[in-house]
């Protein structure tokens, strides 16, 4: 009798472990879980209606009270059920926002002359171990696949942060369309959210768009980058400007070696300027007429 009493409960935890894994695989499926309530809910409407009907037909009975306190409670039931559904659309749009959804694309406007593979996170939690699982691939300047990592049994991307982005250079701009002349690439998206269930959906990035479009979109594109430029020529007026510090004349150094550095410099510019092309007489004449 003992043995027959644990090999009894043995048998009731597994069950018991066998239906806790099996809701638990259920119910992570978010459009699984969203499908049972809704089926749910949908099946007490229809049963409300039901009753309500076979009460309706039956009245006229010398039971009428309980025909009307059925058709009564159907009504209600079928009031709770409308209003659960709006409530649970609400409910499944603030789960969707708090979310991770990470979605890829190819940037081409935070770079000039730069094409980047970029994925961003829209959703409001952080996504794990995201992998980019290519269809029609995109290549690299390398020729190869593009991936955040040479590991192929690592995620491309470990963690990513709500609102945040990681990209990787893909080519430069102009070499990627001359060799590329179909710039539409899909494939799909792996990733964990924070329950570590795994999620999966398609993708599909485009830069087909932008082959004939201008580098600069906007003038405040065109003024960024020609202010990006600002550091370097400060760079390059320092330098000229140390150069010609060294030739101002100090205590320690003649005024005529100076004067004859600065002549030697103005002879190099002079014998440099020889040999640019000069216009030709016909030219002059004809300007001169």
């Amino acid at each position: 009798m003992a043995y027959l009493r644990h090999l009894k409960k043995h048998i009731y935890n597994l069950m018991v472990r066998i239906k806790n894994e099996f809701v638990k695989k259920v119910w992570a499926n978010l459009m699984l879980k969203r499908l049972i309530i809704r089926a749910v809910l949908a099946t007490a409407f229809v049963l409300a209606l039901l009753v309500i009907y076979i009460s309706y037909l039956a009245l006229g009975s010398p039971d009428d009270t309980g025909n009307w306190a059925a058709i009564a409670a159907g009504l209600a039931v079928i009031a709770a059920a409308s209003s659960s559904w709006a409530s649970i659309k609400s409910m499944e749009m603030q789960e969707d926002d708090r979310r991770p959804y990470p979605y890829p694309s190819i940037d081409i406007r935070s770079r000039p002359h730069l094409i980047q593979f970029r994925v961003a996170n829209a959703g409001g939690t952080t996504a794990h171990n995201i992998r980019i699982i290519w269809e029609k691939p995109l290549f690299g300047r390398d020729g190869k696949p593009v991936h955040f990592t040479d590991n192929e049994n690592a995620p491309d991307i470990t963690v990513l942060l709500p609102k945040e982005s990681v990209s990787i250079l893909v080519d430069g701009a102009t070499q990627f369309f001359s060799k590329n002349k179909d710039a539409n690439y899909s494939g799909e998206i792996e990733f964990s959210d924070s329950t570590m269930n795994t999620i999966r959906y398609p993708f599909f990035v485009s830069v087909e768009a932008y082959r004939k479009s201008m580098i600069y979109q906007t003038a405040e594109d065109e003024t960024h980058d020609s202010l990006r430029k600002i550091p370097g020529k400060i760079s390059e007026l320092t330098t000229e400007v140390r150069k010609l510090q060294e030739k101002i004349p100090s205590k320690d150094v003649p005024l005529s070696y100076v004067l004859g550095a600065i002549q030697s410099d103005l002879d190099k510019f002079n014998r440099e300027g020889d040999t640019l092309p000069r216009p030709r007489e016909n030219d002059d004449t004809e300007k001169s007429s």
